[in-house]
């Protein structure tokens, strides 16, 4: 199936965003192309299915259409005002 290796992309992207910016995502905005034939809710569906049993289970998603492009872009992420778990990353960070 297509989709699933498109949300097992999207997965690993959250999980370095969330890594390099040593900050935990709350919210991710998502643009779906009309043509690309994803409803919102077969969206939601592979999603769930993708992401049963991880942290990202019960991440918030907000959605939008537009006409035409790519089947599906995270449009923006919305983080936490949490930083990093470890307090050694978050200096390295810091630092740069």
């Amino acid at each position: 199936m297509h989709e699933t290796h498109l949300f097992k992309n999207l997965i690993a992207y959250l999980h370095e965003e969330e890594r390099t910016s040593c900050r935990r995502i709350e919210k991710i905005h998502v643009q779906l192309s009309d043509f690309s034939g994803l409803s919102d809710d077969h969206f939601m569906e592979h999603y769930a299915a993708g992401c049963k049993g991880t942290r990202w289970e019960h991440l918030g998603i907000e959605l939008s259409r537009v006409p035409y492009g790519p089947e599906f872009t995270i449009t923006r992420i919305d983080f936490a005002d949490d930083s990093c778990a470890d307090p050694v990353r978050a200096v390295t960070r810091s630092r740069q």
